[in-house]
């Protein structure tokens, strides 16, 4: 990695950090390592053709509505409990619930509300220990040059 590269990262410890940022112009890295960015990643892995990060189960509602009943699974979940009608929010819950073809409607407590707030940023990824070399390779390759956030969820 270069040194032009090394200087233009910065950490955020929290999503609340977000909200004093200018996204414009940066690459965003939102890391859940252990729940929401995993999950994500895991649905497309099961074959999910889109996930859709919310801000919270009113938000997922709303986004359910648009979209044909049989073409999403709902899940979410806040302060680790489950939604009430929702499916579990974990990646071997939902690889129960039949995800290839459809879109993954997601609320979480920290993980998909991070999503949400860096989606000003050129560029959003879902980081995880499952993918950190892809990241990585996908940042150097691709915004070398760039401010890159990553931006710790919880």
């Amino acid at each position: 990695m270069s040194d032009h590269f090394r200087h233009k990262v910065h950490v955020l410890f929290s999503k609340e950090g977000l909200e004093h940022e200018r996204l414009e112009g940066k690459v965003a890295v939102v890391l859940d390592v252990l729940f929401a960015t995993t999950t994500i990643i895991s649905a497309f892995s099961e074959g999910a053709i889109e996930v859709i990060p919310t801000l919270d189960e009113a938000g997922a509602k709303a986004e359910a509505q648009k979209h044909p009943q049989d073409g999403f699974v709902l899940a979410g979940e806040l302060y680790a409990v489950t939604l009430p009608g929702f499916a579990p929010p974990t990646p071997l819950a939902l690889a129960k619930h039949a995800l290839a073809g459809r879109r993954l409607i997601y609320s979480t407590t920290n993980g998909t509300v991070a999503l949400k707030q860096s989606a000003r940023a050129d560029h959003v990824y879902a980081g995880a220990l499952v993918n950190g070399k892809a990241i990585v390779q996908r940042l150097l390759n691709e915004h070398a040059g760039k401010s890159v956030l990553i931006v710790c969820s919880g």
